[in-house]
């Protein structure tokens, strides 16, 4: 088994560490790069929620990532200081085009989402694809990635204070 933890402080401007998180999971677990996309676009946004909503955007509280991998699943947690954030309603009305597509992409690209810890938390669970049954979920996320990616609608998903822009078309 593998794991790998990493406090973060600093806010959205610290977004980068998120993504070389993600790189180093996928490095030294031999992960397939289709499920790359599908790790780090879902712990991103769960990482931007826990800033923005569960720390309230103050950069100096810590947001903690974890995750542990073996052969058949990766688990990546997002843990921030709050216990006070409740997305069952929104998770429940997620949608792409909505304010909580972040919460939509984290419940599609992912194979299982739960809150933890009072809502501080996301646990997002992947099934790894080493075994070839589980090829047919990288197919299937790189379609949710493409119809994100190249939709009939455009949108802007920003971050203040990080350069990342996520265009859907």
């Amino acid at each position: 088994m593998f794991t790998a933890e990493k406090e973060i402080r600093g806010g959205l401007a610290q977004i980068n560490l998120v993504e070389h998180f993600v790189e180093n999971i996928v490095r030294e677990f031999n992960l397939y790069s289709t499920l790359q996309g599908s790790l780090t676009i879902a712990t991103l946004e769960a990482f931007k929620c826990a800033v923005l909503r569960g720390n309230n955007a103050d950069a100096n509280k810590v947001v903690k990532l974890k995750c542990t991998a073996n052969a058949d699943e990766v688990v990546i947690s997002v843990f921030d200081e709050s216990h006070q954030c409740d997305y069952a309603a929104a998770f429940a009305q997620a949608d792409l085009h909505a304010e909580n597509s972040g919460l939509y992409l984290i419940k599609t690209l992912s194979d299982g989402v739960e809150m933890a810890d009072g809502g501080a938390g996301f646990i997002m669970t992947f099934h790894a694809p080493v075994l070839e049954n589980n090829h047919r979920l990288s197919n299937e996320r790189m379609r949710v990635l493409n119809r994100v990616m190249n939709g009939k609608e455009q949108q802007q998903i920003t971050t203040q204070h990080a350069n990342v822009v996520l265009e859907v078309e």
